[in-house]
């Protein structure tokens, strides 16, 4: 999806560098250049919350490869990895911690100020993000 908005978009770094230290991981050229492209191309909210699906589809290869670019890009810092806790109660998200050693087995939500415990694979969604594309509110 391409920038649309008659807002100008914020410069954003130089991503050759880090794309290109990908190949060092054997990223082929094709899927660098790709992913080059995509990050030039693709909306600043695209760039805050990243579906790898979107990003495997947009780049014409499979998920499990897109993650694998993916994680070595988070370790050239072209993206961040965070999990964010959602509530099973009002759906808020009342957590969100950058390394897994933060992670905490019980939380209480600070919008409907349930208790809940906290499950992997239920209330902790990855998220990945260009490491410049924090939204300030």
């Amino acid at each position: 999806m391409s920038h649309t908005s008659s807002q100008p978009r914020k410069e954003r770094p130089d991503t050759r560098g880090p794309v290109e230290r990908l190949a060092r991981y054997g990223v082929p050229r094709e899927i660098l250049d790709r992913l080059a492209l995509y990050l030039r191309e693709a909306d600043d909210r695209e760039l805050y919350q990243i579906n790898p699906r979107h990003i495997a589809a947009r780049l014409g290869v499979d998920t499990h490869t897109v993650l694998g670019v993916m994680a070595y890009a988070v370790q050239e810092g072209l993206f961040d990895l965070n999990w964010e806790v959602h509530c099973p109660h009002c759906g808020g998200q009342a957590r969100t911690f950058f390394t897994l050693r933060d992670g905490r087995g019980a939380e209480v939500c600070p919008f409907c100020q349930n208790g809940f415990d906290v499950h992997l694979d239920h209330e902790i969604h990855v998220v990945w993000e260009r490491t410049s594309a924090r939204v300030s509110a």
